[in-house]
């Protein structure tokens, strides 16, 4: 991982991102369920689908 912590595990590469989830969690301590994009310009956006993370990556490539 490059940005996050050893308690995600890479589900998913896209474009050079890695698309990452939760090894573990626990929503009753604020655990998102969700998936997550490990770079900094994505962090705080949690995507309720692997397909939802791909979209974000095209969007931001085109804005690039």
């Amino acid at each position: 991982m490059k940005f996050l912590n050893d308690r995600y595990a890479k589900v998913y590469s896209y474009k050079g991102y890695d698309i990452c989830t939760l090894k573990r969690s626990c929503p009753a301590k604020g655990d998102g369920l969700g998936y997550v994009i490990d770079d900094a310009h994505y962090v705080g956006q949690e995507f309720n689908f692997v397909e939802d993370a791909i979209k974000a990556i095209d969007i931001q490539s085109k804005v690039l």
